[in-house]
């Protein structure tokens, strides 16, 4: 179905009229993620002749634990992105490049509609397939605790660079950890979207905003997000 809707998105765009350079780096960045992650996890799933069913299971939660998880778990979300920027000015200061490569953002709604899918939509789906459906499950049969561990430092690794590397293992034990305590990756799924859709929104804004507006704007989307997360964790 990811793959369906990457095509299609593609195929629309190639007909649009702003279609450039930038579009075609966030087409291949999508198809890249797909190609990266699923093939190879689908093989291992069916070696261990694992059922899928059981591997991804995205059961319905209870609004009353899922809304209170959501807001937790993405207050801690994005705290973690605060934290990043003191983080690389001590890496600056080392003399260590963080540097990582980040997407260009094309001009036009069509341009900010698949940036925010190349970042919000397809990591929430194809990495939380790969993590926390394929690795977490497997591993919990040494239990939970090292399920949790070492799946999440898989998934800080496959980053790549030392700015992203402690953040992504520390974002994994938080979605790691509410998929088991829910038994569904329904959770992980949308922290991991919504997470990344702030970031995304955030970029996005300080584009194509003034820079006063830009401020406001992220700046009520973090506080909205840490007041949810302090209510629902009293």
């Amino acid at each position: 179905g990811l793959i369906a809707a990457v095509l299609v998105i593609f195929l629309i765009l190639k007909k649009s009229d702003n279609m450039n350079a930038l579009l075609s780096s966030l087409e291949m960045q999508i198809i890249l993620s797909v190609l990266m992650f699923v093939p190879a996890f689908l093989i291992a799933t069916r070696v261990r002749c694992g059922s899928f069913g059981g591997i991804f299971p995205v059961r319905p939660v209870k609004a009353g634990l899922l809304i209170p998880l959501l807001s937790v778990s993405l207050s801690g979300m994005l705290v973690l992105n605060l934290l990043m920027e003191p983080y690389m000015a001590v890496l600056t200061q080392l003399g260590i490049n963080t540097d990582y490569g980040s997407l260009d953002i094309p001009d036009g709604i069509s341009g900010g509609a698949l940036y925010l899918f190349v970042i919000a939509v397809v990591p929430a789906l194809v990495e939380e397939f790969a993590f926390r459906g394929v690795v977490l499950s497997h591993l919990r049969k040494y239990g939970n605790t090292f399920a949790i561990l070492a799946s999440s430092l898989l998934f800080g690794l496959v980053h790549g660079n030392l700015v992203q590397i402690p953040f992504a293992f520390a974002a994994g034990c938080i979605l790691a950890y509410i998929d088991i305590l829910t038994d569904s990756m329904l959770p992980s799924i949308i922290v991991h979207f919504l997470n990344n859709a702030v970031s995304a929104v955030s970029v996005l804004a300080g584009t194509h905003m003034r820079e006063l507006g830009s401020m406001w704007l992220v700046s009520a989307i973090f506080f909205v997000c840490f007041a949810a997360g302090i209510f629902a964790a009293w």
